[in-house]
C-alpha cells in the first residue's frame, strides 16, 4: 500500500490487500504532499516498509496557478486595489475559484466561468480589457463575459493542477519502480486534495495496474487517524524512518509519557499547525506517535 500524505495525519480502512502506499494531499492551505508505503500484517498492524517522502506538490499550487493567471489579466496593482478596498470581494474571488476547483474532472469540456469582482473590470476603460486579453498566451481559451464574468478553458485549468500532479507523479513511480515495493498493490489517496476528481482520474490514468481507493471524507480520515492512534499506539509497528524535522513543540512533556488525555490532544492540535509548514514525517499512523510522545 502507498499513502501520499499531505499536511494531515493518517488513518486507515483496513481492506483486503497486503501492502499500499498511501498519498496525504492537502486542498487549502496544503503546501507539500507527503508520501508513505505500509505493509498490512496478519495481525492486523502496520509496518512501514519504506522511508517517508513528498514534496511542494500540495493544492495551495494550483491555487496559486489561478491569482497568477488573475493577476496576469487585471495586473498586480488592481488585485492590490481590491484586496485594500474592497476585502469582501477579494474573499469571493477565492471562494468562487475554491469552489469550481472542487468539481473540476476530465470530462469537463465546456468553459468553465468565473465570476470577478466588478471592481476589476471597472478599473479598465471600455474595451481596454478585451484587447489586453487578447494579447495574452490564452488565445481564445480566455474571455470575459458581461461585467463580472470570466471564461476559461478546461485545459488551461488542467495546466494548473498538472504543475503539482506532474511531480507527483514522477516521484510515486520513482517509488514503485524499487524491488521491494513489487508486494505494493494499491494507492490510497487522503487529505483535501485526494477528494479532488480530477486528481483521482489523473491517478487512475498513471497507475491502471493499482488499485485507487479514496476514502470517505478523505479530507478529514488524516485527524480520525491521528486521535484513533493516540488512544492505541500498537496500531502501528516500527519501520523505515524519516530523516524529516517534526514541528516543535508537539512531543508530550508528561513525566514517563503517561497518558494524560489533555497533554496528548494537546500535541496532536499543536502538530496539526505546524504541518502547515510542509514539515515531512514518519510513515502512516506511525506519525501521529512521534507527535504524541518523545521518540
Amino acid at each position: 500500500m502507498i499513502c501520499l500524505r499531505i499536511n494531515n495525519f493518517i488513518f486507515f480502512s483496513f481492506y483486503n490487500i497486503s501492502a499500499l502506499l498511501m498519498l496525504c494531499l492537502s486542498f487549502i492551505s496544503g503546501g507539500t504532499a507527503d508520501i508513505s508505503v505500509h505493509e498490512k500484517l496478519a495481525n492486523g498492524k502496520l509496518k512501514p516498509i519504506h522511508e517517508a517522502s513528498g514534496g511542494p506538490w500540495g493544492g495551495i499550487y494550483v491555487d496559486q496557478a489561478y491569482m497568477a493567471m488573475i493577476q496576469e489579466v487585471f495586473g498586480d496593482k488592481a488585485i492590490k486595489a481590491l484586496k485594500d478596498d474592497e476585502m469582501g470581494d477579494y474573499v469571493d474571488l477565492l471562494r468562487e475559484f475554491e469552489t469550481k476547483k472542487r468539481d473540476f474532472s476530465l470530462k469537463k469540456k465546456d468553459m468553465v466561468t468565473f465570476r470577478i469582482s466588478a471592481a476589476l473590470r471597472e478599473s479598465f476603460e471600455k474595451g481596454a480589457l478585451k484587447e489586453k486579453i487578447s494579447g495574452l498566451p490564452y488565445g481564445s481559451g480566455l474571455e470575459l463575459r458581461g461585467l463580472d464574468k470570466l471564461r476559461v478553458e478546461p485545459k488551461i485549468i488542467q495546466s494548473w493542477f498538472d504543475g503539482p500532479l506532474d511531480h507527483l507523479v514522477q516521484h510515486v513511480k520513482e517509488i514503485l519502480r524499487e524491488p521491494n515495493m513489487r508486494k505494493v498493490e494499491s494507492i490510497l489517496l487522503v487529505g483535501g486534495f485526494g477528494e479532488s476528481p480530477y486528481a483521482q482520474e489523473r491517478m487512475a490514468l498513471e497507475f491502471p495496474e493499482y488499485r485507487i481507493i479514496v476514502p470517505k471524507d478523505a479530507g478529514i480520515v488524516v485527524l480520525k487517524g491521528a486521535v484513533a492512534y493516540g488512544h492505541d499506539l500498537d496500531l502501528a509497528c516500527s519501520g523505515p524512518q524519516s530523516t524529516a524535522t517534526l514541528p516543535p513543540n508537539t512531543a508530550s512533556t508528561g513525566p514517563g509519557n503517561s497518558w494524560n488525555f489533555k497533554e496528548r490532544m494537546s500535541s496532536v492540535v499543536e502538530g496539526l499547525r505546524g504541518m502547515g509548514g510542509g514539515a515531512l514525517v514518519a510513515g502512516g499512523l506511525f506519525v501521529a506517535k512521534k507527535l504524541i510522545f518523545k521518540s
